[in-house]
Order: C-alpha cells, then structure tokens, then sequence
C-alpha cells in the first residue's frame, strides 16, 4: 500500500511538472451568476503566471441590473494548477478586491414622490476551485466556483473562454 502511495505521489507531480509556465498570459472573459442576489454578470479577465504552474488573474465582472440593483467586482485571485490530465488543469483559488452595490428606488405616496437610492463599496475576498480545459494550444474554457465573503458573502459559479497570449 505504501508503495502505491508513494507511486501516485510521484505520478502527480510528475505530470504537474508539465503544466504551465513562468510569464506566460492569457486574456478572457467570463459568465458569472451570484447566487445570493440571483443575477447575472459578464466581464474579461487577465492571468499572468508568475511561477511554473502559479498564476495571478484580474477579473472585473459588472452584473446585469435586477430590481434595481446594480453590482460589480473587482477582484485579484493567485490559482495554483494541477495538471491532472492532457489539456485539463484543476486549481484552487484565493483572493481578495471589492464589490460595489446601489440601490434605488422611486414612487408615490399619498400623492407625495419620493426617490430613494443607497450604495456600498465593501473590501471582499474570495475562495474557491476551479477546472480549465484547453481546445487547443491557445483556446481553453474554465469553469470556477467560489465563495466570496464580506458585503454579505455569496456562492459565485463562473465559466469562461480563456485564450494564451
């Protein structure tokens, strides 16, 4: 049994070995719905690996308006991948940034109009995990999903069009 340990072990590194490396990019954009506010998202996002298999990513996503919210993010992640077969990478992902909301809302009341409108920027972070697969040498799609806590904390599930620089 140990031996069989010891031989995965190996194995699992090996193919990391193999996976990205140091200073290349890629560019992107992705499709996100937050689930605690049931809406919908879109924005790019750029990665750069600053380390064999360690990348850094920037991603701005801007939510469709709902019942009058608006939302977007704004958040800087580190993914370390895991090669775990040809083209297919799995990673865990950390980050931090900020989420911005407003609110507003307008109407009538006993012949009396009112406008009413609120917002929050608040410091956010993020964890989560992640899958990629490469079409090609250049084309790839991910999938992550992620809890990102402060400004109340929600469950994020993304996917995505990556494409390497």
């Amino acid at each position: 049994m140990k031996k069989l340990f010891l031989t995965l072990c190996v194995a699992l590194f090996s193919v990391g070995a193999f996976a990205q490396e140091k200073g290349e990019m890629a560019v992107g954009g992705s499709l996100n719905f937050n689930t605690d506010a049931s809406m919908f998202g879109i924005g790019p996002k750029f990665q750069y690996f600053i380390i064999d298999n360690l990348r850094a990513e920037a991603e701005a996503v801007y939510y469709f308006k709902k019942n009058g919210v608006d939302m977007w993010t704004a958040i800087a992640s580190a993914h370390y991948l895991f090669n775990v077969a040809d083209k297919f990478n799995v990673y865990p992902i950390a980050g931090l940034g900020f989420a911005h909301s407003s609110a507003s809302a307008s109407g009538s009341v006993e012949g009396h109009s009112y406008d009413v409108s609120v917002s929050s920027t608040d410091f956010i972070g993020q964890a989560g995990a992640g899958a990629q697969y490469f079409f090609t040498d250049k084309i790839g799609a991910n999938f992550d999903a992620k809890y990102q806590f402060g400004h109340g904390g929600t469950f994020v599930i993304a996917a995505g069009i990556i494409v390497k620089l």
